[in-house]
């Protein structure tokens, strides 16, 4: 996941770090500025070797699919951060995509993938739905959508306690 992370870096760097340095807000160049530090961009040579190294994982993961055909993974490995928290600096960013490596590294191998919440869980906070994110073959979103139908037809739709307790004034 960071390998691919890095790459896409590369890839913003090249092809658009111009444009946001030129158009981007304050904001939006200091996400970039915290992105770039934290996923330093591969460039040259060393990206064609890890768009390469993705032909590998790719590879890979298409065979351990031929027996696993859905992969279940956490969608963040902890709470899903508040809204806006990119902008909070080094840490922020680390939150919001330093944990993404399981949505991520599944964009980068080019696999379809799906996130639905499975439980509410009770936090300090208030109540918040915990994700589960499902991988799926190559051209299966389908798969990996009846998955997450299948888990939300079980665990019920999440929305719904959440705006239940809204509408009741608490917290969210």
């Amino acid at each position: 996941g960071r390998t691919g992370y890095r790459a896409l870096m590369g890839e913003i760097h090249a092809l658009m770090k111009g444009d946001v340095d030129a158009a981007g807000s304050r904001t939006v160049r200091d996400i970039f500025a915290v992105y770039f530090q934290e996923f330093p961009p591969f460039a040259g040579d060393e990206l064609l070797q890890m768009m390469a190294k993705r032909t590998h994982y790719a590879r890979q993961w298409s065979l351990f699919m031929e027996e696993y055909p859905l992969v279940l993974s956490p969608f963040l490995p902890q709470p899903f951060f508040k809204p806006d928290r990119d902008t909070e600096g080094a840490e922020g960013v680390h939150e919001v995509l330093g944990c993404a490596v399981y949505s991520y590294a599944m964009n980068f191998l080019g696999l379809p993938a799906a996130s639905v919440p499975a439980r509410l869980a009770q936090l300090p906070n208030g109540p918040q739905p915990i994700n589960v994110q499902i991988a799926a073959r190559r051209w299966r979103e389908d798969l990996a959508v009846g998955a997450c139908a299948a888990i939300e037809a079980r665990a019920g739709r999440m929305c719904l306690p959440l705006w239940d307790q809204m509408q009741a004034g608490g917290s969210t």
